[in-house]
């Protein structure tokens, strides 16, 4: 399948039909998840997109957004790179080269322009990894090759009891991030900061807070740490856990963890947050360095995979991480690819 996608984009001779697809600017998980779908528009249409930022993507450069609602660089000597874009940090998705006079358009556009009205919805199925089965959609899939690798994933999914959009994304993200070799090293120096992460023997406990509290249409619960030991406990002694790696945007997360709970060990990285909720939504950068917190959620996406159990709250992150764990955890459990047990705290909050 890979093959595939990379002779669609990669292809010199398509080049005249490149479209440039617009970067979200949202969240880490947030971001790739359009960016996975985006790929699989192009490669159901046969054609080759970028992926592009209209003015910078925000884990390239500082930004601010407007009471209006447009994001604008806010400091551009945090930039990671001149081109403010994904290439800052991972190898290009497509060898098709940028048009100064093309700006990139929502993907929700280059469905519409590439397919018929009844298809639309179908091609987001696909893409969402639902229903893809169904007789309907299966037309848009050209190739035998995607067609095996989601009954692959059908079969996989089943056999492990996983919900249908948790696999293929997944495999999506580890081809757009791909670290360029300086990404790459600086990666690894994250990691083996906390190489003492024990490989299944670990939990991964994802408390976000940042958001909490905010009333904008939706609500997102103020969870204390307590409510996912509670409900993960049992998980933890089935598997003999001592090693929980805490994963928060507060500090007071981990002060309140290391107080109360004393009998596991905590690993986290030793990074600036935020307290509470002063963050606040969509604002992830306290280190005010874009490639500083990009490195360490691209060193965190490679860390979840050593461990059995993951604790989360209702969020894309969370999501994304377990579906990494769910992927990447061949050798780790009977040498298998095991999905971890997983609890997930506020099950109705906002993601």
């Amino acid at each position: 399948f890979f093959r595939e996608l990379h002779q669609v984009q990669y292809d010199p001779a398509q080049c005249k039909k490149s479209v440039p697809l617009k970067l979200m600017n949202s969240g880490w998980s947030a971001d790739f998840n359009m960016m996975s779908w985006s790929l699989t528009a192009g490669y159901l249409a046969h054609t080759p997109i970028s992926l592009r930022a209209r003015v910078g993507w925000h884990y390239s450069v500082l930004m601010e957004e407007l009471p209006s609602g447009r994001k604008v660089i806010k400091d551009k000597s945090t930039s990671a790179c001149a081109s403010l874009d994904l290439d800052c940090y991972f190898l290009p998705v497509s060898i098709c080269p940028r048009s100064k006079y093309l700006p990139p358009i929502p993907m929700e556009q280059f469905v519409h322009e590439n397919f018929n009205k009844s298809q639309e919805g179908k091609v987001l199925l696909v893409a969402f990894d639902k229903e893809w089965d169904r007789q309907d959609v299966q037309s848009l899939i050209r190739t035998t090759t995607m067609r095996k690798l989601l009954a692959r994933a059908k079969s996989f999914r089943q056999s492990r009891r996983m919900k249908p959009n948790l696999f293929y994304p997944s495999l999506l993200y580890d081809y757009i991030a791909r670290p360029k070799q300086e990404f790459r090293i600086q990666i690894a120096a994250k990691v083996s900061e906390l190489d003492h992460l024990k490989r299944g023997k670990c939990a991964v406990m994802h408390v976000r807070r940042g958001d909490a509290k905010i009333m904008v249409g939706w609500f997102r619960k103020y969870h204390d740490v307590s409510e996912y030991i509670e409900a993960g406990k049992p998980f933890l002694e089935k598997r003999g856990i001592k090693q929980i790696f805490l994963l928060t945007d507060s500090s007071l997360a981990i002060q309140e963890a290391e107080s109360q709970f004393p009998q596991y060990k905590w690993i986290y990285f030793n990074r600036e947050r935020y307290k509470a909720d002063e963050g606040g939504f969509e604002n992830q950068l306290p280190s005010k360095s874009p490639r500083m917190e990009a490195t360490y959620l691209a060193a965190t996406m490679e860390l979840v995979k050593r461990c059995s159990v993951i604790m989360k709250s209702q969020s894309h992150l969370s999501h994304l991480m377990h579906r990494l764990m769910c992927a990447g955890r061949k050798g780790y459990d009977d040498n298998d690819y095991v999905c971890p047990d997983a609890v997930i705290i506020g099950k109705n909050d906002h993601e």
